[in-house]
């Protein structure tokens, strides 16, 4: 998985940065609308792309080139970020820490309060889709 960093700017000067527990992206659907069978297709598809993107031949060449071109930076600079970032192998599974830690933040921000008895983790994922490992 991909670390989001949320960084705090204040008056235009940096204060610091907190690497966040969530991945970067997300794949999302409307629980009434799309059909879970087809939402796990798409995702053991991009599974498949995942897993090509993250190659060492990746890595190495096309992922750089891509990220040179299409964004500007160093390609020095390209091959160290991409030595800190990671996907997941199944984009099929969620793992229960992901969604522990994400929700551990998020109510230390004051965003979500945890019920009597802490989170059913069940109800953050739609498991007839992934599965919570």
């Amino acid at each position: 998985m991909s670390i989001t960093v949320l960084t705090f700017v204040i008056l235009e000067r940096q204060i610091g940065s907190v690497p966040t527990p969530w991945p970067s992206w997300l794949v999302a659907a409307h629980p009434t609308r799309a059909q879970p069978e087809n939402v796990s297709a798409f995702l053991g598809t991009l599974t498949e792309y995942v897993r090509s993107f993250d190659s060492a031949e990746s890595r190495e060449h096309a992922n750089v080139k891509f990220i040179e071109t299409n964004f500007g930076y160093p390609a020095e600079d390209i091959k160290a970020w991409l030595k800190t970032v990671s996907y997941p192998e199944q984009c099929l599974e969620i793992p229960r820490k992901v969604v522990t830690d994400t929700l551990g933040v998020l109510e230390k921000a004051g965003v979500v309060k945890a019920p009597e008895g802490g989170f059913d983790l069940e109800n953050f994922v739609e498991t007839k889709v992934a599965k919570l490992t």
